[in-house]
C-alpha cells in the first residue's frame, strides 16, 4: 500500500466454517475488494463455529454476514454477496469505486 493510498475500509465477514454460502460470501468479498477496494479495505474474517463471542458481540445471527465498521455509520449486510450494486450501494461506492 502506498503511502497516499490508506486503508478506509474495515470490514469484518462473520461466516459458519467452511459451508457452501460462507465460501461463497467469501470469494464474493475478495472478487469486490480487488475489483472496487483495492489497497483500501482490511477485512477480518471469523468463523462463528470457533469464535462466537465475536459474533455476539457485533449481534451478528446469521451467516454469511458483512458488518462494515468504517466508514461510519456502521453497515450490516446478510448473505452470500452477490449482488454488487447492493454491496456498493451499502458501502457508499458508485460502480467505478469511487464515492459520491
Amino acid at each position: 500500500m502506498t503511502p497516499e493510498v490508506k486503508a478506509t475500509y474495515r470490514m469484518m465477514l462473520f461466516v459458519a466454517g467452511d459451508e457452501r454460502n460462507s465460501q461463497t460470501a467469501r470469494a464474493n468479498l475478495h472478487k469486490l475488494c480487488d475489483e472496487y477496494l483495492r489497497g483500501r479495505a482490511v477485512v477480518e474474517i471469523v468463523d462463528v463455529l470457533t469464535d462466537y463471542r465475536k459474533a455476539l458481540e457485533f449481534r451478528v445471527l446469521i451467516t454469511p454476514a458483512l458488518v462494515v465498521l468504517h466508514p461510519a455509520p456502521m453497515v450490516r449486510i446478510v448473505g452470500t454477496l452477490e449482488d454488487t450494486e447492493a454491496i456498493l450501494a451499502a458501502l457508499r461506492l458508485s460502480s467505478n469505486g469511487q464515492r459520491p
